[in-house]
C-alpha cells in the first residue's frame, strides 16, 4: 500500500524545511564547481521545472559514467528544497536512489507489487 500524501509531505518538511538556508549555500558551492556541460544541463532542467507545462517538462538526463549526472540532480533537488518545494525522488531500484536524501523506490512509494518470477 502506498504511503499517504500527508505522510510523504510530513517527512519532506521534517527533513528539509529547517535547513533551507544551509541548502541554498550548498547550491551555490555545487554550482561553482560545475563544468560547462553540467551547467548547461542544470540550467535546462531548472528552467523546465520552473516553467513546466504538459508539453515541456519531461526531460531525460543521460551521460557516460562519471560525468556528474547525480551531482547535477543533487544540486537541482537541493535548490528546489531550499526554496521550500517538496521534491519526491523516485527510482526504479534501490541502487538508483541511494545517493539522494530521502530517495525512494517506485515500488515502495507507489505500492507497486513485486512479484518474483523464476527463470
Amino acid at each position: 500500500m502506498p504511503r499517504s500524501v500527508t505522510s510523504e509531505l510530513s517527512c519532506e518538511v521534517a527533513a528539509f524545511y529547517s535547513r533551507r538556508s544551509e541548502m541554498a549555500s550548498a547550491v551555490e558551492q555545487m554550482m561553482s564547481s560545475f563544468n560547462p556541460e553540467q551547467l548547461a544541463a542544470y540550467q535546462e532542467l531548472k528552467n523546465a521545472v520552473e516553467q513546466a507545462n504538459d508539453s515541456t517538462c519531461l526531460r531525460f538526463l543521460d551521460g557516460k559514467a562519471g560525468r556528474g549526472k547525480t551531482f547535477v540532480m543533487n544540486c537541482l533537488i537541493t535548490l528546489f528544497r531550499s526554496q521550500g518545494a517538496t521534491v519526491l525522488v523516485v527510482g526504479s531500484t534501490t541502487l538508483s536512489i541511494i545517493h539522494y536524501d530521502c530517495g525512494r523506490t517506485a515500488y515502495s512509494t507507489f505500492g507497486i507489487p513485486v512479484v518474483e518470477v523464476s527463470v
